[in-house]
């Protein structure tokens, strides 16, 4: 999953750096999902990874709106709500550098527990 991302990253924006430059994180949040996390992780709408966490839906995807610094654009974890389209709800984590991706491999389940426990 995660070389599927990232060669759409690169050929879709061969020139947008802010885009291209969570290539290098999709290895460690692709991971994390699938091997730490499980939950049937699949590939929504070409560009979102989704997967389940304790019965609840969740997708991981681009956003531009992340910034750090200078740099903007980062992956976002989302809670997947009911209803057409799947809508996005409440933000999970935002992965804003190469040492978030890795802090979110490390313990997955822990900004998801947080998340949980926030809003139940």
């Amino acid at each position: 999953m995660g070389e599927f991302f990232g060669s759409y990253l690169f050929k879709r924006y061969p020139k947008r750096r802010h885009i291209r430059r969570v290539g290098t994180w999709l290895g460690f949040v692709t991971k994390a999902v699938v091997e730490k996390i499980g939950g049937n992780p699949r590939l929504s709408h070409s560009r979102q990874l989704r997967f389940d966490y304790k019965g609840i839906p969740f997708k991981v995807f681009y956003n531009h709106g992340i910034k750090r610094g200078v740099m903007r654009g980062g992956i976002a974890i989302a809670e997947v709500l009911p209803g057409k389209g799947g809508p996005q709800g409440k933000w999970v984590v935002e992965i804003g550098s190469l040492d978030e991706a890795e802090d979110f491999y490390l313990n997955p389940k822990k900004a998801l527990n947080a998340f949980l426990a926030q809003n139940s």
